[in-house]
């Protein structure tokens, strides 16, 4: 609030004109952007998710004033919080997305100053594949699509097509050929008959 002076005050500047309030600390909003956001239900429910998710305090959340889902790129949303502060402490924590009875662990980045959804240069590439899991121990190859955070697309058995990360698909590769159980070779044998 301003303070008014009266005229008769006017020559005696700062001689207390009024007495002024303490000065009440402006809340600024901030927006953030969540990587990893799983495409496993519709993208309105998605939406509600987040937006509950992220008005949690358990999640160190707040006022949500928007929710930007789906972006241009998948995989990722633009919250905006109602109070700076929020936005701070939801950057601080991990944030761990429950959806249809699964985990998924959402990756939460500050927005570079004048940065929106149109205009973010960081872009991060989303792929299908695939994968044959018979040559790997029993579980372990699901187990590891699981960990590195995957969509599975359709299982079909040892067949499982999955979504996810460029990065996170060379990851994932470099963990199963470590794993890969020798096949047993059909050669010739050496008596030459």
């Amino acid at each position: 609030p301003l303070c008014k002076m009266k005229r008769q005050d006017e020559a005696q500047l700062g001689a207390g004109c009024c007495a002024q309030q303490p000065e009440e600390k402006l809340q600024r909003s901030k927006k953030i952007q969540v990587l990893n956001v799983p495409a496993i239900i519709s993208d309105l429910r998605t939406l509600d998710k987040l937006t509950i998710h992220f008005q949690s305090h358990n999640n160190g959340g707040g006022e949500v004033l928007d929710v930007e889902y789906p972006a241009r790129v998948a995989g990722r949303a633009f919250i905006t919080f109602a109070k700076e502060e929020d936005a701070d402490n939801v950057l601080k924590r991990e944030q761990i997305l429950k959806l249809d009875q699964q985990d998924y662990k959402l990756d939460v980045r500050e927005v570079g100053e004048g940065e929106t959804a149109s205009d973010n240069v960081q872009v991060i590439e989303f792929v299908s594949t695939t994968l044959d899991t018979r040559g790997f121990p029993s579980k372990t190859a699901r187990q590891l699509i699981h960990e590195h955070r995957f969509q599975i697309v359709s299982d079909l058995g040892y067949m499982v097509e999955i979504r996810g990360s460029f990065s996170s698909l060379k990851e994932l590769r470099r963990n199963l050929m470590d794993l890969i159980v020798p096949q047993p070779t059909r050669g010739v044998t050496g008596n030459g008959t």
